[in-house]
């Protein structure tokens, strides 16, 4: 659906929307799109393709930079890469593309999420046109340019990479972009003290539609992983439950996702009669998971910022188990978190081993996350955007 020639309140902008890659900051940008057309006039702009019966118009752009993107955790072509790096620090054709459409319907608020080949030109082109740049950091892209902080086999780099010298390299030019940003919304606490910088801290929040009144012990127990099948995502997932199974306790694993850890996962299963893997899943599948499960894991080796998947756990009044790093460790507030040592396969099988034979430890657990599911509501989290924007506006 085109923008016409009708003048919008907001443009959201994210690289990718969640048709096309159904990562945490698609869904959130796509989320928050669907949250503000209810009060305000609002454009998603993306370089995906547009997505049909959309209940906002949709403006496609940078297209054309698809060709040159390519997953992590393949085989990339050197020479692509080197051309996709360079267009995420600055992407001259959408820059003339961007300010056409913003001198055409002339936005008060440009909200962009992960840019990647949309490049800071976006900023620039806002600015010239009048509008207010609101910048939500999902990651560590400032410091990173694999966002991660990790190397190719999922460990903290620790900076010690040979690619970390051109990180390092860029950092004074991305912050250098950043002055044409009026505002800058972090998801935690820990991301805004590790990038060094200042603006509002808006959680993310819960897309899934399910509702779970109560939640009851199953036999036998079912730990449920949704996320990318990839070394500093899973983690040591596998390792840890084919320990944990050894004990008396038997126990369900069902994985969800893609990536290049696939074949692991895919062979695992094999192995494994209590490894169930059901690839990607979409919106009504993903909710089936969680309302299937006994508990969530987060596994990760990176440092976590605010995921999703925890905000849908919590909606679903379910408890959690995950690394001690980053963001998560801010999340246990709410009381549903279980944290254990990042990348340690025995401390994450003893946690499992531990909880899943603790019926009370579980209650206890799940009340918590339903006394705090507020926290996870889209309705708290429109709040507070709308909230962010308003502020926005108002500066001279």
């Amino acid at each position: 659906m085109g923008t016409g020639d009708q003048r919008v309140d907001v443009a959201v902008v994210c690289y990718f929307n969640p048709a096309d890659t159904l990562g945490g900051s698609e869904r959130i940008a796509w989320a928050e799109a669907e949250l503000l057309s209810r009060l305000e006039r609002v454009v998603f702009i993306s370089a995906s393709p547009t997505v049909a019966r959309a209940a906002f118009p949709q403006l496609r752009m940078g297209a054309w930079t698809r060709r040159l993107y390519q997953p992590p955790g393949s085989w990339r072509n050197p020479f692509k890469l080197a051309a996709l790096h360079l267009l995420n620090l600055f992407n001259p054709v959408v820059f003339v593309e961007s300010l056409r459409a913003f001198r055409r319907f002339r936005p008060r608020v440009v909200h962009t999420h992960n840019l990647i080949a949309l490049s800071p030109a976006i900023w620039f082109a806002a600015r010239l046109t009048g509008a207010k740049v609101l910048h939500t950091h999902h990651d560590l892209w400032l410091q990173c340019e694999r966002a991660t902080m990790t190397d190719a086999e999922g460990r903290p780099c620790k900076e010690s990479q040979l690619t970390c010298y051109a990180c390092r390299a860029l950092r004074p030019a991305k912050k250098l972009m950043l002055r044409r940003v009026s505002g800058e919304i972090f998801p935690s606490n820990w991301l805004r003290g590790q990038l060094g910088r200042q603006g509002a801290i808006v959680p993310s929040f819960s897309t899934s539609g399910l509702h779970v009144e109560a939640r009851v012990s199953t036999s036998p127990p079912v730990v449920a992983y949704i996320g990318a099948l990839t070394p500093h995502k899973l983690g040591p997932l596998l390792d840890a439950f084919a320990k944990a199974s050894e004990s008396e306790l038997r126990m369900q694993l069902v994985i969800a996702g893609t990536g290049p850890l696939e074949e692991r996962v895919v062979a695992a299963a094999e192995s494994n009669s209590d490894i169930r893997y059901v690839g990607q899943v979409d919106g009504s599948f993903r909710e089936q998971v969680l309302q299937q499960a006994t508990a969530l894991v987060i596994p990760s080796t990176c440092a976590e910022n605010s995921p999703l998947v925890f905000f849908e756990a919590l909606a679903a009044g379910l408890p959690v188990i995950a690394s001690d790093i980053g963001g998560m460790t801010e999340l246990a507030k709410w009381g549903n978190l279980v944290l254990v040592a990042p990348g340690d396969s025995d401390a994450l099988a003893g946690a499992f081993a531990a909880l899943l034979a603790d019926d009370d430890r579980l209650a206890e657990l799940r009340a918590s996350a339903f006394r705090h599911r507020a926290e996870a509501s889209p309705e708290r989290f429109a709040r507070e955007m709308e909230g962010v924007i308003a502020a926005l506006v108002e500066q001279h």
